[in-house]
């Protein structure tokens, strides 16, 4: 590939901040009539940190899928192999960006760092891109409410069960996919069947919580109820098994075995336990109740305006 405008990074998430990457990566490339390219790896370059802030925000395909729908050309996912981590910063932009990309301008973030131990930062950056003749162009921050927007603030908010807040800093709720596996059909006995999902691996489950939810099926999108937790007021089940447990409303498809994804709105109380399974089940209710009568309303603000989102509960 000779002469493109590169940007680098993981871009885990697509956030808001990304997505101002992006844009000025479109618009870089336009002026110059090339191609828009997105460098980006896998695995994640920190697999210990991500580990400890739950997960991944997004699979590399769902990232790429994203990418590309913003309007990039070409999604390049560049193994991070020990040769790459061990790759000075002087090396990577002369054996990478220029060889093998052949790149004419490069946009970055303004925490991008990169080479070997991140010793690559916006200043190198800027003198390799001028010895060789490559512009460089650094992103602003994009802030919300004071605050910086990155991956790893996204990841603590939806740790805490702050949906609202992660959804505002991606643009979108948060979701997530995975199979629906057998579960112990207790909801089922209490009037409210429950899809068990089993999430994709390495990706971030939301904190302990009773959620409002969109689940994204073949034959369109519903309302749902999520309970994220250890089912304690249910007796039998295996000790510190955390479940992710999906109620549709007013929906009754069969789903063992079935891939769907679940859109956080909102996170509506606290998981906690009960005297009984007909408290549990009353509880159940009111949830159900509550959710259904947003849904009707068009959406309550925590669903849409305060989630900087413009598609609050869409299936009407």
């Amino acid at each position: 590939m000779t002469g493109c405008a590169v940007s680098v990074g993981v871009f885990d998430g697509v956030h808001r901040g990304h997505q101002e990457i992006i844009r000025l990566l479109a618009g870089q490339a336009a002026r110059r009539s090339i191609p828009s390219v997105v460098l980006t790896f896998d695995p994640h370059p920190r697999p210990e940190a991500i580990a400890q802030e739950g997960g991944l925000l997004l699979s590399p395909d769902e990232r790429g899928a994203l990418l590309r729908a913003l309007g990039v050309q070409w999604v390049v996912v560049l193994r991070f192999t020990e040769s790459i981590k061990t790759m000075p910063a002087e090396r990577f932009f002369h054996e990478v960006l220029l060889a093998r990309l052949g790149a004419r301008v490069v946009i970055v973030g303004p925490t991008h760092h990169f080479g070997y131990g991140g010793t690559g930062e916006a200043t190198l950056l800027r003198r390799l891109g001028a010895a060789a003749g490559v512009d460089v162009v650094i992103a602003p921050e994009t802030a919300s409410n004071g605050l910086t927007i990155s991956s790893r603030r996204i990841r603590s908010y939806l740790a805490a069960g702050r949906v609202v807040e992660a959804a505002d800093g991606l643009g979108r709720p948060y979701r997530l996919d995975g199979t629906v596996v057998r579960g112990s059909g207790i909801g089922r006995e209490l009037g409210f069947p429950t899809a068990n999902l089993e999430a994709a691996s390495g990706r971030i489950i939301p904190g302990d919580g009773v959620y409002g939810c969109v689940a994204h099926l073949d034959e369109g999108r519903f309302p749902a109820v999520v309970n994220i937790g250890f089912a304690p007021t249910i007796r039998g089940l295996r000790p510190k098994q955390r479940r992710v447990e999906v109620h549709l409303i007013d929906h009754d498809a069969v789903l063992y075995s079935r891939s769907i994804g679940i859109s956080f709105f909102v996170r509506i109380r606290e998981e906690r336990r009960f005297v009984g399974a007909e408290d549990l089940r009353q509880q159940i209710a009111e949830d159900v109740g509550r959710i259904r009568t947003l849904t009707n309303a068009g959406a309550d603000q925590s669903f849409g305006n305060t989630a900087g989102n413009n598609d609050p509960f869409p299936f009407r």
